[in-house]
C-alpha cells in the first residue's frame, strides 16, 4: 500500500538508507552529488517537491544523489516528501520527463532573449571563477541571480554583440556578449566606440588593434572552441582599450590561458599582446 510522509531527513539517516535500500539503482554520478552538495552548502538547493521514493520491497528507486549530497554537505533534508510502497517497475518511469533549462526558467521570469541571455550569464561566472571551459556546472539559481543583478549590462551586451555578428563578422554571439559585458563596466563609452568599430569596419589603419582584431577573427572564424574565443576577444578589447598600435594580438593556436583578473581591477587596462 502506497504511504506519503513528510519529514526531515539528517546526514546520518541519508547514510543509513544508501547503505541499505540502495540496491537496485542506476549507477550514482559523483559528479553531481558534488554539484547537489555544494548547492545544500550555499543555500541554494530548492525543495521543489520531488519525493524520496521507495518501492514495495523497501528499495530506493529515487533520491540517491539527493541522499549522498546531504551527507557529503551535512545539510539535511528538511520536511522532504517521502513516497513508500511503489510499485518497482515505477522506477522505468523517474526522471523520463524533459528538464526545463536555465533558459526556460529564465523566459519564464520574464525576460526577452532568454538563451542568449542564460548564456552571457553562465560564460561570466565561468570567468570569474576561472575556467571557461564547459566541464563546471552552475545552477540554475545562479544564473537567475546573475542576470538579475546585471539584467540592463547583459541585455546591452547581447545587443552590442548581435551588431558585430551581423556584420561580416560572424563570431560566438554568447561569448562575444559575455567580454562585451565585462568591458561595459569598465568604460561603457569606450565599450560603444569599440563596438561601432569592430562591426563598420571604417577608417582603420595600420596597427590599429581593431583591425588586426577584425582581420584575426576573419582568418580564424568558426576555428575556435568557446575559451579561445573568448581568449582572443578579452585580448582584443585590451589592446583596443590601451590604444597602441600593434602587430598582432593573442596567438589563440599557441596558448589558450585567460585574463583571469576581474574586471574591477583593471582587466582591460592594458594588457595588449605585441
Amino acid at each position: 500500500m502506497k504511504t506519503i510522509q513528510r519529514r526531515t531527513i539528517t546526514p546520518e539517516e541519508a547514510k543509513t538508507i544508501l547503505a541499505k535500500c540502495n540496491t537496485h539503482n542506476r549507477q550514482m554520478s559523483q559528479y553531481h552529488v558534488d554539484f547537489l552538495a555544494s548547492e545544500m552548502k550555499h543555500g541554494r538547493f530548492k525543495d521543489n517537491g520531488d519525493a524520496i521514493r521507495f518501492d514495495v520491497n523497501g528499495n530506493l528507486i529515487d533520491g540517491q544523489h539527493r541522499l549522498a549530497a546531504c551527507v557529503k554537505s551535512g545539510v539535511p533534508l528538511v520536511d522532504v516528501i517521502v513516497v513508500l510502497g511503489l510499485d518497482p517497475d515505477a522506477i522505468d518511469t523517474i526522471d523520463s520527463g524533459k528538464k526545463r533549462s536555465a533558459s526556460d526558467k529564465v523566459h519564464l521570469r520574464g525576460y526577452a532573449r532568454s538563451k542568449n541571455l542564460a548564456a552571457v550569464a553562465r560564460m561570466r561566472l565561468a570567468y570569474f571563477n576561472g575556467d571557461i571551459s564547459a566541464t563546471h556546472k552552475y545552477s540554475d539559481l545562479e544564473i537567475l541571480k546573475t542576470i538579475e543583478e546585471k539584467k540592463d549590462v547583459l541585455a546591452e551586451a547581447v545587443s552590442m554583440a548581435d551588431k558585430i555578428y551581423n556584420s561580416p563578422l560572424k563570431v560566438m554571439p554568447s561569448v562575444m556578449a559575455a567580454v562585451i559585458s565585462l568591458s561595459l563596466e569598465y568604460s561603457r563609452e569606450k565599450t560603444v566606440e569599440i563596438v561601432d568599430k569592430i562591426a563598420s569596419g571604417e577608417d582603420l589603419t595600420a596597427g590599429d588593434p581593431c583591425l588586426m582584431f577584425r582581420k584575426t577573427i576573419a582568418k580564424h572564424v568558426g576555428k575556435w572552441d568557446r575559451r579561445a574565443f573568448f581568449n582572443i576577444a578579452a585580448s582584443g578589447f585590451n589592446a583596443m582599450f590601451s590604444g597602441k598600435k600593434t602587430r598582432k594580438l593573442f596567438a589563440s593556436g599557441v596558448n589558450t590561458t585567460l585574463f583571469f583578473a576581474p574586471v574591477f581591477v583593471g582587466c582591460f587596462a592594458s594588457n595588449a599582446v605585441e
